[in-house]
């Protein structure tokens, strides 16, 4: 209830300066800057009174400050995350009902993060690019000239400080040159697959984590990323959106139970998957009469009787098709009349689901890590129609109107092979 009231607080502050900038500026559109990562309070409904959706773009500090494994922070220390603009954007751009800027983009290494890096040469240029695929309409560099003086003196910027160009300048330049090659008017299409994501339930995550296990934000992510490096484009969307046309819908955090999106679900020709602890609370925060998975068991026959936070160390078995595989951190009994997809091989309880699913929708009773999270994910867009590339850590296709676009994460340059007849010639002459 707190956390509810708290973002109210947030909508109705927001509200205010928006009615007084319609009322002293009319006709003139409205917005404000969205942080990454930021779920303190709900985004939705705050978007809900903008004309327009915007987002801070700071890909160094949200790597080294964020869940990933160091392995993953080391191989990508210079890029950011392969996905950290595309999600954002993505998202936001669902927020702004499709019309969405990036307000501050980071030009080069900042100051607040716990390691403050510098990208790779060509990141800026690249990240900019990604943002434009991914729908963002505008890019905005923080700042124009780096501060000589305060806090700040450290967070680069287009310019130094004696006013000469820095790298950032260059790279803008550039970009400006190569956008007048292409064509104008190109929008972003809707994507065969919808992530669902849900604030209330981030916050329940955070006042119930059963352990140390917060998973919340990075299993999202990590969804998203798996099918990204693919081919996949995802759609992130809210759980009142509208569902219609897409063949997969991801919910992989919605703890609180959620009739009405149940119920839409079982109306659309979506298949659905759905993760650990969806629909597993009520929206005071209690469990729901049936069990999870709340009105969720309206699409899949079955309850989950016990649930279990692991600790790193401990690695569960899982039997998937004839593969098997380890996941940690999370555990859950399931009680089903469906087939079971995936079974636990350890000395606790062998043989339970860890999987379970029909024609419609699968349920999750795990946490789903490396190659069993790319596999099961893999298998899902097969059994929804999705056509999958084969999986690339390091590169990300992706399509706005009849561009596509390539993006190389590496430090090598790598040949860009098109995937279908919307290759531009002009993407021959533009390297990313």
């Amino acid at each position: 209830d707190f956390a509810r009231f708290s973002s109210d607080q947030v909508r109705a502050f927001n509200q205010i300066q928006v009615d007084i900038l319609h009322q002293l500026s009319p006709g003139r559109p409205v917005s404000h800057n969205f942080m990454a990562n930021s779920f303190d309070y709900d985004h939705y409904p705050v978007a809900g009174d903008l004309d327009f959706a915007c987002w801070d773009s700071y890909p160094m500090g949200a790597l080294v400050d964020g869940p990933q494994s160091d392995e993953e922070k080391q191989q990508f220390l210079r890029t950011g995350s392969p996905d950290y603009q595309s999600f954002y954007s993505d998202f936001y751009r669902h927020l702004g009902n499709g019309k969405v800027w990036i307000t501050e983009q980071q030009p080069g290494p900042v100051n607040w993060a716990n390691f403050n890096q510098a990208p790779a040469d060509g990141m800026v240029r690249l990240w900019t690019w990604m943002a434009y695929a991914h729908g963002v309409d505008a890019v905005f560099y923080f700042r124009w000239r780096q501060a000589p003086f305060a806090q700040e003196q450290f967070h680069s910027a287009l310019l130094l400080s004696d006013g000469t160009p820095d790298q950032a300048y260059h790279e803008v330049a550039q970009i400006a040159r190569e956008r007048a090659l292409l064509p104008v008017g190109q929008k972003r299409k809707q994507a065969k697959v919808a992530l669902v994501l849900d604030y209330p339930s981030r916050w329940a995550h955070d006042i119930l984590p059963q352990g140390q296990t917060r998973f919340a934000p990075k299993i999202a992510f990590d969804w998203y990323q798996s099918l990204a490096e693919r081919g996949v484009d995802v759609d992130v969307v809210g759980p009142a959106s509208d569902l219609t046309g897409y063949a997969l819908v991801l919910i992989p955090d919605l703890m609180i139970e959620n009739a009405a999106l149940a119920q839409r679900l079982m109306e659309v020709g979506a298949k659905v998957v759905l993760g650990a602890r969806v629909g597993s609370k009520t929206l005071p925060l209690k469990t729901p009469d049936k069990l999870a998975p709340g009105a969720f068991a309206d699409l899949i026959a079955m309850r989950v009787l016990r649930v279990e936070s692991l600790p790193p160390s401990h690695k569960e078995t899982i039997a998937f098709g004839d593969q098997t595989f380890e996941t940690t951190g999370w555990r859950e009994s399931i009680e089903t009349s469906e087939p079971v997809l995936a079974t636990f091989c350890g000395n606790y309880r062998s043989g339970w689901p860890a999987i379970v699913g029909n024609d419609k929708c699968r349920y999750i009773g795990c946490l789903l890590d490396g190659g069993l999270l790319h596999e099961f994910l893999a298998n899902c867009a097969g059994w929804a129609g999705v056509d999958i590339a084969e999986p690339d850590p390091f590169s990300r296709i992706t399509r706005r109107g009849k561009i596509e676009f390539t993006f190389n994460f590496k430090t090598s340059e790598v040949a860009a092979t098109p995937t279908s007849d919307t290759w531009d010639q002009v993407a021959e002459r533009i390297r990313l």
